[in-house]
């Protein structure tokens, strides 16, 4: 049998209050940002972290394709992310298990 340790943190994370899970969400991005300055990579992260989203009247948008997003595209890694110092996120609210 194969061991994730992966699998352990999503649980952990899902055991969370709501307030705890909201403060992890906002604070991962700046973490991973922070490890890519260190390690001379390139960041990552998903749509409500990025300069090129935006969300109005329920329609995602990615000025980076300039195309909508489906709402299953916006818990997904991109290659074109573009982290956004200080923005709030405007994307709708995630279930927890697409935080992981």
């Amino acid at each position: 049998m194969h061991f994730d340790p992966l699998n352990s943190l999503t649980e952990a994370i899902d055991q969370l209050g709501g307030k705890l899970r909201k403060a992890l969400r906002q604070a991962l991005p700046a973490l991973a940002g922070e490890l890519a300055k260190v390690r001379g990579t390139v960041a990552f992260g998903t749509c409500g972290d990025c300069q090129h989203f935006s969300c109005r009247d329920a329609v995602s948008y990615c000025a980076c394709i300039d195309a909508e997003l489906a709402p299953a595209d916006l818990g997904c890694l991109c290659i074109n992310f573009a982290a956004s110092e200080g923005r709030k996120a405007a994307m709708p609210s995630l279930k927890p298990k697409e935080i992981s």
